[in-house]
């Protein structure tokens, strides 16, 4: 079993995780379609598959697209900062090799 199977949104019209906007009747299409995952087990589920493949289109997890792209834009920060921190490490530790040699 899937964590989709239990998922509260699998009997519910799929159009209503996609508004067209997120303004206007598109943002009542969001509220509506939130009101669907608060009360979903599998809500946590739903946003990590989401966030792992970068979907960028409609609600999953709860979250509009808006609020995915800004975890997303986070953790590619993150990510960027690790590695940047990483080759710094990298850069010093040879440096001190190389000095300790001469």
């Amino acid at each position: 079993m899937d964590w989709s199977d239990l998922a509260a949104c699998r009997d519910v019209d799929p159009e209503l995780f996609f508004p067209i906007t997120s303004k206007g009747p598109g943002a009542f299409e969001i509220a509506r379609a939130r009101s669907v995952c608060r009360g979903c087990t599998v809500r946590p589920e739903c946003l990590d598959w989401a966030l792992d493949r970068e979907i960028l289109h409609g609600v999953w997890g709860g979250l509009c697209e808006e609020e995915r792209m800004d975890i997303l834009r986070s953790r590619r920060t993150r990510r960027a900062d690790r590695e940047y921190a990483s080759e710094l490490t990298g850069t010093a530790d040879a440096g001190v090799r190389v000095s300790s040699l001469s």
